[in-house]
């Protein structure tokens, strides 16, 4: 990815793919693997994907069509791609119907642990990256509804009856601050 033939640094790779320096050095020195979080940060970060056979980067929207390989243009092409917000809507119905079969085959106390857990990383890499605050806020009030969860499980009378009292407690103390 770097100019005239030369590669990037090691501090310029740790900073596009958010892989920690220390690890990024030791990948380089072969005294540790990529583990699969480094190659899906490298999959989303920079666009590449490593063939273990042929023993290159290609570029990751060529995986089933033909093997690209993964270069500075290669780079900068998907860096135009992915910082386009027009790939959302037909992403977001993917996303959707991806979730909807997923939800659809797990256990009710499953379905409730998969929505906290997204809720949770969207809100998590909303104040990584800073987000606007009121974005932020917003996005804390879109948690899932723990009581629509609850119906389904064993034991909801007493789950809701704590949980209604928890959101009693929490509004009888934000009314006296």
């Amino acid at each position: 990815m770097g100019k005239n033939f030369k590669p990037i640094s090691t501090a310029a790779l740790a900073a596009l793919t958010e892989i920690p320096h220390a690890a990024v050095r030791g990948v380089e020195a072969g005294r540790r693997e990529l583990n699969d979080q480094d190659r899906f940060l490298i999959r989303t970060r920079i666009g590449a994907y490593w063939d273990l056979q042929l023993h290159q980067w290609f570029a990751i929207w060529q995986e089933k069509k033909g093997a690209v390989l993964f270069s500075r243009q290669t780079y900068e092409r998907y860096s135009q791609l992915i910082s386009s917000f027009s790939m959302a809507a037909p992403n977001i119905e993917r996303i959707a119907k991806a979730l909807k079969l997923l939800l659809g085959n797990l256990q009710p106390k499953d379905v409730a642990m998969v929505l906290l857990t997204v809720h949770q990383s969207i809100l998590n890499f909303a104040e990584e990256k800073i987000a606007d605050p009121d974005l932020i806020k917003r996005l804390k009030e879109l948690s899932p509804d723990l009581k629509t969860m609850i119906i389904k499980q064993p034991g909801r009378d007493k789950a809701l009856a704590d949980l209604e009292e928890s959101e009693t407690e929490t509004s009888s103390n934000s009314v006296n601050h």
